[in-house]
């Protein structure tokens, strides 16, 4: 998909760099995670999302469907639960709600002091992390966690 991570340029200087494309490639230049970041290709996102994201109700805008998910499971608080949630340990991958904007996976315990730069990219945020989904909407003014529910195959 061209439109994915067309935009590495929004994300914070911290995570990105500019770097020489490889050779053979039909650009010059081409963006890299910095140490400690990496940046997903299309697959490895779809991946992420599905393995995360799509197994929530979704709304008509992408986001979750929070009311289809039972109270017992979710945690709701502010960007205090977003550091909560990074500083949880282990890799974290970040998606925004722009496909143009590519996500990352990075140590959530490094991250968490820049928590403001995170939030700032987008107006809706998804973090996943050991099983758990971190979402972030703007236009909601709410941050909600929940387990990601395991698939069962028929």
């Amino acid at each position: 998909m061209e439109l994915y991570g067309s935009r590495a340029d929004l994300l914070p200087s911290w995570m990105a760099k500019v770097v020489r494309a490889p050779e053979g490639s039909e650009r010059l230049l081409t963006w890299a995670g910095r140490p400690g970041i990496r940046l997903l290709d299309y697959a490895d996102h779809e991946q992420c999302e599905r393995d995360s994201l799509r197994r929530f109700p979704q709304a008509r805008d992408g986001c979750v469907d929070w009311a289809g998910v039972a109270d017992d499971h979710v945690a709701k608080g502010g960007d205090r639960l977003v550091e909560e949630f990074l500083g949880g340990g282990g890799e974290v991958v970040i998606m925004w709600g722009s496909l143009s904007v590519p996500s990352v996976a990075l140590d959530g315990a490094a991250a968490v002091s820049r928590v403001a730069e995170i939030l700032d990219v987008d107006a809706v945020v998804w973090m996943v992390r050991s099983g758990l989904l971190l979402e972030r909407n703007y236009f909601d003014d709410t941050v909600r966690v929940a387990r990601v529910p395991v698939m069962v195959s028929g």
